[in-house]
């Protein structure tokens, strides 16, 4: 499908890397000039310079988006470079906080001091972002905002509770947002990702022959979603970029507050005689 992006002006946030460069790369491929943000400047130029090799337009920005007055100025200047921001793809998320994946356990465990970095990452950002760009957005009575969720909002993921909740808000933000500003031409949607192999995977992956237990644990986990994901496989980055896309032209206009699943089909569609039930996991 030809989506009609050309010369539309697409921020990603977090897109200097994993999914959301991949999103990047899609809205490029379908034409959008792309502003890559991130808060790591070294992966903010090497996203610029892989686009741009592939004949792509893009422009880069660092800031971080936990930050209103560094969303502010980020979206001032892409005003000030390009004159409109027609998409906005609210990336940035994280699944644990500054002790890293051993504070993604039990709740009852959990350290309350890292419980705002996370929610920081995922509501609050979503909501500086999309805040920052709304008055330009009303003001031409044209633009997308596309949220990035996660499947633990409609199923039990464990050990996922603070991350979650966060999600949990974007999906709320999302429909409410979106039901405030539809008379202005303005389309909110988000994309729920299923089980995907991001971060944690590849930290477990480098770490197999040192923490064998925790290898080990993480693939039981593996299997124990997959048995219950109808494809049967993992996301990718291609899946939910595809998705962004597609909302972000205006071949979704008709469509808005809505929570795209993007799964493989869990756990809408849950086979139970396999034996995998979500929620019991024990990782």
């Amino acid at each position: 499908m030809i989506l009609g992006l050309e010369g539309k002006i697409a921020i990603v946030t977090g897109s200097g890397q994993i999914v959301g460069k991949q999103m990047a790369m899609t809205l490029a491929e379908e034409g959008a000039r792309v502003v890559i943000n991130d808060k790591f400047p070294e992966q903010v130029e090497r996203t610029v310079a892989e686009l741009k090799v592939k004949g792509h337009q893009a422009f880069g920005i660092t800031a971080d988006v936990t930050g209103y007055k560094q969303v502010e100025a980020m979206v001032e200047r892409v005003v000030n470079e390009f004159g409109k921001i027609d998409i906005l793809v609210n990336n940035v998320g994280i699944a644990w906080g500054t002790q890293g994946p051993k504070s993604r356990g039990w709740f009852h465990d959990q350290d309350p001091a890292e419980w705002a970095d996370i929610l920081d990452h995922n509501i609050v950002c979503t909501m500086n972002c999309s805040r920052a760009v709304l008055p330009h957005m009303i003001n031409r009575r044209y633009g997308k905002i596309i949220n990035i969720s996660s499947v633990g909002t409609i199923a039990s993921v464990v050990k996922t509770c603070v991350y979650q909740s966060g999600k949990g808000a974007v999906n709320q933000f999302t429909t409410s947002l979106a039901g405030e500003v539809g008379r202005y031409g303005i389309n909110v949607n988000a994309v729920i990702t299923g089980y995907t192999s991001g971060p944690r995977d590849a930290l477990v992956e480098s770490r197999r022959e040192t923490h064998p237990e925790e290898y080990r644990k993480r693939m039981e986990h593996r299997d124990r979603m997959m048995a219950v994901t109808p494809l049967g496989r993992m996301g990718t980055g291609e899946d939910y970029a595809n998705a962004v896309a597609f909302l972000a032209s205006d071949k979704a206009s008709y469509i808005t507050g809505h929570l795209l699943c993007v799964t493989g089909g869990f756990p809408q569609i849950l086979e139970y005689s396999s034996g995998a039930i979500p929620g019991q996991g024990r990782d």
